[in-house]
């Protein structure tokens, strides 16, 4: 072989070897990923302040969370084109002795000491809720719930904001919803 077919062949080969090797950093992974397993996190930070702020006001059984990726916008059958994280805890009130409970009113500006911010609360025929944001955990919504006619319980629910994902990662959101418990 001629010594400058040679070094050129070598250099191509070295070219096409490099660009083979791809990059150490992620720049070109999927950002979708990364944000929805932020918005889990922060989800499940915010959820562990309501819940003491709750059990705080109106104390009784926490029930085990579920907590879990839902698809928000369809993109055709089991398919999602967005995705969020959502976080449900059920606390089965205790007994007050007769006495009333803890308003949501006042749960609410319980709340508001944990860096939540809430609307009035809106009352339904079986009971009220009170709808919020969380300041420290951006676009955490925080939704809760009392039906004392239905139960001595209140429910809670926290979500992030939908979150655009590749079509082809649709499947693996849908599946990945095993969680570790809340600390207690």
């Amino acid at each position: 072989m001629r010594p400058g077919l040679h070094a050129a062949v070598a250099v191509v080969l070295l070219i096409g070897l490099t660009g083979c090797m791809g990059d150490d950093d992620d720049s070109g992974a999927d950002p979708s990923r990364a944000l929805l397993e932020q918005q889990r996190d922060d989800v499940r930070s915010a959820a562990v302040r309501v819940i003491a702020a709750v059990e705080d006001e109106l104390p009784g059984t926490r029930r085990p969370e579920k907590g879990r990726y839902q698809g928000c916008q369809s993109a055709g059958v089991d398919t999602f084109a967005s995705f969020q994280y959502r976080l449900s805890v059920r606390i089965d009130v205790a007994s007050a002795g007769g006495g009333d409970r803890a308003s949501l009113p006042q749960l609410g500006t319980r709340l508001e000491g944990e860096g939540f911010s809430f609307a009035a609360a809106s009352t339904g025929s079986e009971g009220q809720a009170l709808q919020g944001t969380s300041a420290s955990e951006t676009g955490i919504a925080v939704t809760v719930t009392d039906r004392p006619q239905v139960g001595d319980f209140v429910l809670l629910e926290l979500s992030g904001p939908c979150v655009d994902v590749p079509e082809e990662d649709s499947d693996r959101w849908l599946r990945d919803s095993e969680d570790e418990p809340l600390p207690q």
